[in-house]
């Protein structure tokens, strides 16, 4: 038996639709035939700068239980579910804790082969989190994204009364702005030069917005807060930004890196002795991360449907990357395997 699949074509850096075979789930694990993926900023890093020919990306799921492997007792078929984007040995104590991203045996689905950017993936039960009543599929397909951002605001350590600059109003900005305002920041100033991204970040929780190419970040975040920042959170994913996030921040504050980028990353020592800034790298997501915010989907605190602007079908998928590696204000672009294709 064949499924269709979106398979990297390394010398025009883009996708194209294949056949390939339709996996077996192994000892606990699970097939799952998939609804939605989104396209993630790392799918577009890979495809831009580590083409693989005939690998298949996607790591951002939901879909439908349709196999399951030896030993899975914990799930049905025709469960809706979605998955950390791991697999591991599924015994070691990360894996038992849902931390997989600390694994010895680590590997990421969809980076580069195995992805969901197909009609089914395999997935590891033990990291596999069910979708509540009441949480569409559209949205539980922003699952992965919204945890990545909750993953970036635990690093960040808030205490009472931080004041939060966050770079970056893509899907992770969006997401981080989220899980802000869940944990009762009162100021949160969003830096991103796109307008509807802009707006977007002022209606999931921003208390202000800034234009980084038209304004001054600084001056912004004093007019704002009285002072500087004692929270920045990058998600921009662009070289440069912790000399920026470290000539922000305020003495003694907090950076967290959950931008991704393979460039090295330039800064002076001394700017940085001076303010002795921490400085995080959140890694991933976890299963905690998975459930607390399906949690919050079923509960309605906001509608993460929004998030999403665009719904394609495979022969688009290519066309949809190269327009998200350059300026545009897309939200959220999710796969629909199923989508008839236009002739």
């Amino acid at each position: 038996m064949t499924m269709r699949a979106l398979e990297v074509v390394a010398d025009r850096h883009s996708f194209a639709v294949a056949e390939q075979p339709v996996p077996d789930p192994g000892p606990g694990q699970l097939r799952v035939k998939v609804e939605y993926c989104g396209i993630c900023g790392s799918d577009l890093h890979m495809l831009a700068e580590f083409p693989t020919s005939g690998a298949t990306f996607g790591h951002e799921f939901v879909g439908i239980i349709d196999a399951l492997g030896p030993g899975v007792d914990q799930f049905s078929t025709g469960e809706r579910v979605t998955a950390v984007p791991a697999l591991g040995c599924g015994h070691c104590v990360w894996c038992v804790s849902g931390e997989p991203s600390h694994c010895a045996q680590f590997s990421v689905i969809g980076a580069p082969s195995g992805g969901a950017f197909a009609e089914y993936v395999i997935v590891q039960a033990l990291f596999t989190v069910r979708v509540p009543e009441g949480v569409s599929p559209r949205a539980a397909a922003v699952t992965e994204p919204l945890a990545v951002g909750l993953r970036a605001v635990e690093a960040s350590n808030l205490v009472p009364g931080d004041d939060v600059v966050v770079f970056g109003a893509g899907p992770i900005g969006i997401a981080i702005a989220i899980w802000l305002r869940q944990q009762g920041v009162g100021r949160i100033l969003v830096s991103d030069p796109v307008a509807s991204r802009r707006r977007l970040a002022l209606e999931f929780g921003a208390t202000a917005v800034v234009d980084p190419l038209n304004e001054t970040l600084a001056a912004s975040a004093q007019a704002l807060f009285g002072g500087l920042p004692s929270v920045v959170i990058e998600a921009a994913g662009r070289p440069g930004m912790l000399a920026s996030a470290i000539d922000l921040v305020a003495p003694h504050g907090r950076i967290v890196l959950a931008g991704m980028h393979s460039a090295d990353e330039v800064f002076q020592r001394i700017p940085a002795m001076i303010k002795e800034p921490v400085v995080q790298f959140p890694q991933f997501s976890t299963v905690a991360g998975f459930q607390h915010t399906l949690r919050i989907l079923a509960r309605g605190d906001f509608d993460a449907e929004k998030l999403v602007t665009h719904v394609v079908d495979f022969g688009s998928a290519g066309e949809f990357a190269h327009r998200l590696l350059q300026p545009n204000d897309f939200g959220k672009v999710l796969v629909d395997p199923s989508k008839k294709e236009a002739k």
